[in-house]
């Protein structure tokens, strides 16, 4: 499993502002901190647009697909071509939807 900043997340995301005031003790806090992030982004020539984002997303879809493409990069291909890997990709797909059926019991709720 891959290392998340945000493991207790529920598997839709939430509102970005009611996360990150729990995450960070209050909104304004929050709002320092992005600022903060906007202005050493700014010495490097890149742009945050932090107010445009509206949910914070759980990331660990993001993280199989990644784990996915690393599998096909390192030669898992081989498999797929034999066509032994089906069955895994059923797999963690099954195993993807039950986490997320699942839950996760101390997530943070909206």
């Amino acid at each position: 499993m891959p290392y998340q900043l945000n493991p207790t997340l529920p598997a839709e995301g939430m509102d970005r502002k009611a996360f990150r005031t729990v995450r960070f003790g209050s909104w304004a806090n929050a709002q320092s901190m992005d600022a903060r992030a906007v202005e050493v982004g700014r010495t490097v020539g890149a742009e945050f647009h932090y107010e445009r984002q509206t949910r914070t997303s759980n990331t660990l879809a993001a993280h199989a697909l990644v784990a996915f493409g690393a599998y096909f990069l390192f030669g898992g291909w081989k498999l797929f071509a034999r066509g032994e890997a089906a069955a895994v990709v059923r797999e963690s797909v099954v195993a993807g939807r039950a986490v997320a059926a699942a839950g996760r019991p101390n997530s943070i709720q909206t």
